[in-house]
């Protein structure tokens, strides 16, 4: 998952520069079309990071062997218990 969000992070840091410089383009072929929209971006960012993570996290998912709960529990003494009383 670490990995799949890395790869998120480095296209949106990326890309966006290059979408800046696009939407300048865009703008200035269109009527009233503005070539900075910072809700329009934060939304996509959200998305692409969003998308990313799923694709990263739902493979996962039926393969671990416990809870997707008690994987955020970050203590390998209450991740030992649970498996031991399996």
């Amino acid at each position: 998952m670490r990995e799949t969000l890395l790869m998120a992070i480095v296209g949106i840091v990326i890309g966006v520069p290059y979408t800046l410089g696009l939407t300048r383009l865009v703008a200035s072929r269109l009527f009233r079309v503005q070539a900075w929209d910072p809700i329009t971006m934060a939304v996509a960012m959200l998305t692409v990071g969003g998308v990313a993570a799923l694709a990263g996290y739902l493979p996962v998912v039926p393969h671990a062997s416990i809870p997707w709960w008690l994987s955020a529990v970050s203590s390998r003494h209450i991740q030992d218990l649970y498996r031991s009383a399996l």
